[in-house]
């Protein structure tokens, strides 16, 4: 019985321990792969990417920004650290239809389509 529980514990510990130190490996055979250009992860699984870059990228200077309450703010005289930016959608696109948030997705101010 005691050298039942002694192989028991023994087994926890290498799953304690070999567990994490085969996911490192793993982890590192596959950077060594991607680096090399042997395999090609992005291509193969895709990105989840669902935004749209804005085109040509603006100065955040020349946009008018403001605080939840209001206050309107200056880009530059913020804190230099990362910042996270919400943009305040209208509340008329927020009771749009679903037909009519599609085509606005797609197309410009000006009506252009954003994929010409």
């Amino acid at each position: 019985m005691e050298e039942n529980r002694k192989n028991n514990n023994r087994l926890v510990l290498l799953m304690i321990a070999g567990i994490p130190l085969t996911m490192i490996l793993m982890a590192s055979w596959l950077w060594y792969f991607v680096v090399r250009g042997d395999l090609d992860l992005v291509g193969m699984l895709g990105t989840a990417n669902r935004g749209t870059l804005v085109q040509p990228p603006r100065q955040l200077d020349d946009v008018d920004l403001f605080e939840q309450t209001g206050v309107p703010i200056k880009y530059a005289d913020l804190e230099r650290r990362w910042t996270m930016l919400v943009p305040q959608v209208p509340p008329t696109l927020l009771r749009a239809p679903t037909r009519n948030r599609s085509k606005m997705r797609g197309h410009s101010a000006d009506g252009a389509s954003a994929n010409e």
